[in-house]
């Protein structure tokens, strides 16, 4: 039982993301043109771009160390089965983010590669927080057991069960569309289109690629963008609602909405500064915290489900229904 080292792992992968973001602001990808040496060297001259992805590579380092202890340690330690297999994932999904990485340096890939890339890292980082969510939920359990047992709803079955089987579909939803938009904005920097949106091709130079997308197509991927992220508002609404029906999970749904928010404010606020390096980076911090919280809230909710059998029957033959006491 525990989450700590899951939650400091989270932290740190949290924050080698937003390196990433600045590697790419700043259009360092290939500052080291080898790996896993710099430019042949253990440490090169730390300057500009070179000290930005040579910083992007010592955090992923230590990284990687607590990403292997932390999957160890789960093994070791915890008796969640779902829990231990995450851990195992968590090392898989790094080993793939290590090879493509290289992969990407060592054969200077197109840009838009990169977007594979984070995908993985979004899958590496959900894994994670999946881990985090099941560390809270035992220590909940633990102290309902202490305290005498879990409420009951009207239908007999523990209160907590009823109110996810309530939550499930928009938990389902916000977390899919959640990783969809993230892609999107990632293809959308990655591809170059944000930046031809404004006449630039820096960051497509620096993966040596001497074009520009076409005007129109980047105007095409910004609508598909806007339009991804008005659908998560809706389906964030949905799950708000639900939540404050059901009286559970609240908080983290509201978090969410505010995410969602803060995203698009800051979204047209980016695009308005012709991508500030700044805000283009605090955008895609937004972008990657919501994919963590997505996460987490629905590995926690779905692990308060029990399983297929007895969900069908459940919801077949009672109603949620919430009595004063429960609330």
């Amino acid at each position: 039982m525990g989450y700590k080292w899951s939650l400091i792992t989270a932290i740190f992968l949290y924050s080698l993301t937003i390196l990433g973001s600045l590697v790419v602001g700043m259009n360092a990808v290939l500052a080291c043109p080898n790996w896993p040496l710099c430019g042949n060297s253990i440490i090169p001259p730390l300057n500009g771009p070179v000290l930005v992805e040579y910083v992007h590579r010592l955090v992923t380092f230590l990284t990687t160390i607590l990403l292997i202890y932390n999957a160890w340690r789960t093994w070791r330690k915890r008796k969640d089965r779902l829990a231990r297999w995450l851990g195992i994932a968590s090392i898989f999904f790094l080993g793939t983010q290590i090879a493509f990485g290289a992969i990407i340096v060592l054969l200077v890939l197109p840009g838009s590669f990169t977007t594979i890339d984070v995908a993985n890292s979004m899958v590496l980082l959900a894994s994670v927080t999946a881990l985090i969510a099941i560390g809270l939920k035992e220590k909940r359990d633990a102290r309902v057991q202490m305290s005498g047992g879990p409420v009951l709803a009207p239908s007999g079955r523990p209160l907590i069960q009823e109110q996810a089987l309530a939550l499930r579909k928009p938990a389902i939803i916000v977390a899919i569309f959640t990783f969809i938009e993230t892609l999107i904005g990632g293809y959308f920097r990655h591809s170059g289109d944000s930046q031809a949106l404004f006449g630039q091709n820096s960051y497509l130079l620096s993966h040596h690629q001497h074009y520009m997308p076409g005007y129109g197509a980047s105007l095409a991927w910004l609508g598909i963008h806007i339009a991804t992220s008005v659908i998560l508002g809706i389906a964030v609404v949905w799950l708000i609602a639900k939540a404050l029906k059901v009286q559970a999970f609240v908080l983290p749904s509201f978090m969410l909405g505010g995410l969602i928010v803060y995203q698009m404010l800051l979204g047209f606020i980016t695009l308005a500064t012709k991508l500030a390096l700044s805000l283009d980076t605090l955008h895609w911090a937004g972008a990657v915290a919501m994919v963590a919280l997505g996460a987490f809230l629905l590995t926690r909710i779905a692990i308060e489900i029990p399983k297929k059998e007895r969900v069908q029957k459940a919801m077949s033959s009672s109603p949620l229904t919430l009595t004063t006491n429960a609330k």
